[in-house]
């Protein structure tokens, strides 16, 4: 979604009158869900790392795998 000039101000106009009520403001969050994310297919969502790696280039094991484990306890390390 770009953002416009009138929609600018549309938000802008909601939120110095309706916007301050906490029932509207959660009635527009929920509209706004709705609207550009769960009516979406889920490959046309929007994600930035899936432009970059695909799952199959991490390799076989890659859920298998744990960061390695440093030596000692961790407190007072590196004073």
């Amino acid at each position: 979604m770009l953002m416009s000039t009138p929609k600018l101000v549309a938000l802008r106009l909601y939120n110095i009158t309706l916007g301050r009520f906490e029932i509207c403001t959660r009635l527009l969050r929920k509209a706004l869900v709705w609207r550009y994310v769960k009516t979406k297919a889920p490959g046309s969502r929007y994600s930035p790392t899936s432009k970059f790696f695909d799952m199959s280039e991490l390799g076989g094991d890659w859920r298998g795998r744990a960061a390695p484990r440093r030596s000692g306890s961790g407190a007072g390390e590196g004073r």
